[in-house]
Protein backbone atom coordinates (compact mmCIF):
# COMPACT_ATOMS: atom_id res chain seq x y z
CA UNK A 1 0.00 0.00 0.00
CA UNK A 2 1.13 3.49 -0.70
CA UNK A 3 1.27 6.22 1.89
CA UNK A 4 -1.79 7.89 0.37
CA UNK A 5 -3.83 4.65 0.59
CA UNK A 6 -2.81 4.15 4.23
CA UNK A 7 -3.78 7.72 5.06
CA UNK A 8 -7.20 7.32 3.40
CA UNK A 9 -7.81 4.00 5.18
CA UNK A 10 -7.09 5.67 8.54
CA UNK A 11 -9.51 8.50 7.72
CA UNK A 12 -12.26 6.09 6.63
CA UNK A 13 -11.94 3.97 9.78
CA UNK A 14 -11.58 7.06 12.03
CA UNK A 15 -8.12 5.97 13.21
CA UNK A 16 -5.91 8.69 14.63
CA UNK A 17 -2.83 9.07 12.45
CA UNK A 18 0.20 11.23 12.06
CA UNK A 19 3.01 11.40 9.58
CA UNK A 20 6.50 11.68 11.01
CA UNK A 21 9.67 12.46 9.11
CA UNK A 22 11.95 9.43 8.90
CA UNK A 23 14.82 11.25 10.64
CA UNK A 24 12.60 11.96 13.66
CA UNK A 25 11.21 8.42 13.65
CA UNK A 26 14.69 6.90 13.67
CA UNK A 27 15.57 8.97 16.74
CA UNK A 28 12.43 7.77 18.54
CA UNK A 29 13.07 4.16 17.66
CA UNK A 30 14.76 2.40 20.56
CA UNK A 31 14.52 -1.07 21.80
CA UNK A 32 15.30 -4.15 19.89
CA UNK A 33 14.78 -7.59 21.31
CA UNK A 34 16.80 -6.88 24.48
CA UNK A 35 15.27 -3.49 25.34
CA UNK A 36 11.55 -3.89 24.77
CA UNK A 37 8.90 -1.63 26.27
CA UNK A 38 7.38 -4.51 28.24
CA UNK A 39 10.73 -5.32 29.86
CA UNK A 40 11.20 -1.67 30.82
CA UNK A 41 7.70 -1.52 32.33
CA UNK A 42 8.37 -4.66 34.38
CA UNK A 43 11.65 -3.19 35.61
CA UNK A 44 10.09 0.15 36.60
CA UNK A 45 7.24 -1.60 38.42
CA UNK A 46 9.72 -3.77 40.31
CA UNK A 47 11.86 -0.80 41.21
CA UNK A 48 9.03 1.42 42.46
CA UNK A 49 6.58 -1.05 44.01
CA UNK A 50 8.70 -3.61 45.84
CA UNK A 51 8.68 -3.75 49.61
CA UNK A 52 11.61 -2.01 51.17
CA UNK A 53 13.40 -3.63 54.06
CA UNK A 54 14.07 -1.30 57.00
CA UNK A 55 16.27 -2.22 59.93
CA UNK A 56 17.07 -0.63 63.26
CA UNK A 57 20.24 -1.51 65.13
CA UNK A 58 21.89 -0.52 68.38
CA UNK A 59 25.65 -0.48 68.74
CA UNK A 60 28.55 1.31 70.34
CA UNK A 61 28.96 4.84 68.93
CA UNK A 62 30.53 5.09 65.49
CA UNK A 63 31.32 8.79 65.26
CA UNK A 64 32.30 8.87 61.58
CA UNK A 65 28.94 7.45 60.44
CA UNK A 66 26.52 10.03 59.04
CA UNK A 67 23.02 9.90 57.53
CA UNK A 68 22.86 9.08 53.80
CA UNK A 69 25.98 6.89 54.02
CA UNK A 70 25.88 3.50 52.34
CA UNK A 71 26.73 0.57 54.61
CA UNK A 72 26.97 -3.18 54.06
CA UNK A 73 25.44 -5.52 56.63
CA UNK A 74 26.22 -9.24 56.89
CA UNK A 75 24.50 -10.65 59.96
CA UNK A 76 24.07 -14.42 60.14
CA UNK A 77 22.08 -14.24 63.40
CA UNK A 78 19.16 -12.33 61.89
CA UNK A 79 19.86 -13.45 58.30
CA UNK A 80 20.24 -9.84 57.17
CA UNK A 81 22.49 -9.24 54.19
CA UNK A 82 22.87 -6.39 51.72
CA UNK A 83 23.54 -2.72 51.27
CA UNK A 84 21.61 -0.16 53.28
CA UNK A 85 21.40 3.64 53.52
CA UNK A 86 21.56 5.22 56.96
CA UNK A 87 18.40 7.28 57.50
CA UNK A 88 18.79 8.50 61.07
CA UNK A 89 21.17 8.21 63.99
CA UNK A 90 20.38 8.69 67.68
CA UNK A 91 23.46 9.06 69.82
CA UNK A 92 23.79 9.40 73.57
CA UNK A 93 26.96 10.70 75.14
CA UNK A 94 28.51 9.60 78.40
CA UNK A 95 29.73 6.37 79.95
CA UNK A 96 28.03 3.31 78.47
CA UNK A 97 26.78 5.31 75.49
CA UNK A 98 24.81 3.59 72.74
CA UNK A 99 24.01 4.55 69.18
CA UNK A 100 20.69 3.65 67.53
CA UNK A 101 20.64 3.64 63.74
CA UNK A 102 17.72 3.28 61.31
CA UNK A 103 18.57 2.06 57.78
CA UNK A 104 16.67 1.32 54.56
CA UNK A 105 17.64 -1.29 52.01
CA UNK A 106 19.01 -0.11 48.68
CA UNK A 107 17.15 -1.36 45.62
CA UNK A 108 19.75 -2.53 43.14
CA UNK A 109 19.23 -1.38 39.58
CA UNK A 110 19.80 -3.94 36.87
Amino acid sequence: MTLEELRNEAKINFYPWTQVDSSIYSQLLTGGYKNGAFDQIKYELYLHTRYQKAISMTSIPVFYLEPNNRITINDTTTNTYGDFVVQSINLTLGPGANMSTTCNEIAERF
